[in-house]
């Protein structure tokens, strides 16, 4: 829940970073260190692998607890563009390389220099439309260059994010239930499409891993929802823009600088960021945050790291005798809680 004089910070692509800052010893991030030896830090996001561990978290900071049923991945993201509320069956179609291991295959998610890119995804997606029109399903790419398909008739089946896949064994996380089959046999054949695709091909020449699988994932409808009001809020990605269109409410802005967020704390902002790595909220936001804090400008701080989370209050700043925690002392921490 948002409150007064609060400011809320998450960053959607900072898994990979999190994970690597872990095994990093002290010295790194002194900020951030420090936020989190003088305030709280928490493991979060856990439970349905269904939302990214950030969503679940945006989910309960705007109070919206119906989670993933009501407010499914593919869905919400085709709201943020659509004229009027979609209907029908929505999933995200993610493009992502299986390396195979010894004895399972693995899900690596495709991102930094090896990130697929919008031409690829154009050569891609004239490919597999024809295959997936054919399978009743109706391939859309957002704005953002995001997958999106509609089915022709409602379907019934659990689904898991790619990063779920990604930490787990792949046969776990593939689609489950009634109608799991059906996707499963769908992410088959296009395997097979993408087997010796041109885009591979030159991908392979250059370095990159080839695309040689699509996630579907983040299945569901959308339900009726009362409105909520909700707090001032900044950020491009297209699940918090579509949250707050089926709210009737308009983003701040797409972009979040430090100085404008927290103009926006006196009556509780979120804002999503697009950092990759710590040293990028080291060094534009540990500092901005921590004055905030001391000058009382805001009296909570909360800062959401894929599965970690960081609370600081005004009560951090005099707490001088307590020592910074970095990322290597987190997992500790929070069995020692």
């Amino acid at each position: 829940m948002v409150r007064q004089r609060s400011i809320t910070l998450i960053a959607p692509s900072i898994a990979p970073a999190a994970a690597r800052a872990e095994g990093v010893e002290s010295g790194a991030w002194p900020g951030l260190a420090r936020l989190a030896g003088r305030g709280k830090v928490e493991r979060c996001g856990a439970g349905d692998v269904a939302l990214e561990p950030w969503q679940i978290e945006l989910l309960r900071i705007l109070d919206l607890d119906e989670g993933a049923q009501r407010y499914p991945d593919a869905a919400v993201r085709r709201a943020s563009e659509a004229v009027e509320r979609p209907s029908g069956c929505w999933l995200r179609a993610t493009p992502l390389h299986l390396a195979a291991g010894l004895d399972h295959l693995t899900a690596v998610n495709l991102s930094g220099a090896f990130a697929v890119d919008q031409t690829e995804r154009e050569r891609l997606a004239a490919s597999l439309a024809p295959h997936l029109q054919d399978e009743g399903f109706e391939l859309t790419t957002t704005s953002r260059g995001e997958w999106l398909l509609k089915s022709a008739r409602p379907l019934n089946a659990n689904t898991a994010t790619p990063a779920a896949a990604a930490s787990t064994a792949l046969e776990d996380a593939l689609p489950q239930g009634p109608d799991g089959r059906i996707l499963r046999r769908v992410m088959t054949e296009l395997q097979m499409l993408l087997h010796e695709h041109p885009v591979n091909l030159e991908r392979d020449a250059r370095g990159a891993p080839p695309i040689n699988a699509v996630w579907l994932h983040g299945l569901g409808s959308l339900e009726h929802t009362a409105q909520r009001a909700l707090p001032a809020a900044f950020g491009g990605d297209s699940y918090l823009r579509g949250l707050y269109r089926l709210h009737d409410q308009r983003l701040i802005s797409d972009s979040a600088e430090p100085d404008v967020v927290l103009a926006h704390a006196r009556d509780g902002v979120v804002a999503l960021i697009p950092a990759q790595d710590l040293d990028e909220i080291e060094r534009r936001w540990a500092r901005s945050l921590w004055r905030a804090l001391s000058t009382g400008a805001a009296n909570r701080i909360e800062i959401v790291l894929d599965r970690w989370r960081i609370t600081a209050t005004r009560a951090a700043v005099l707490r001088f005798w307590r020592r910074a925690k970095p990322p290597s002392q987190w997992s500790a921490a929070c069995r020692d809680a």
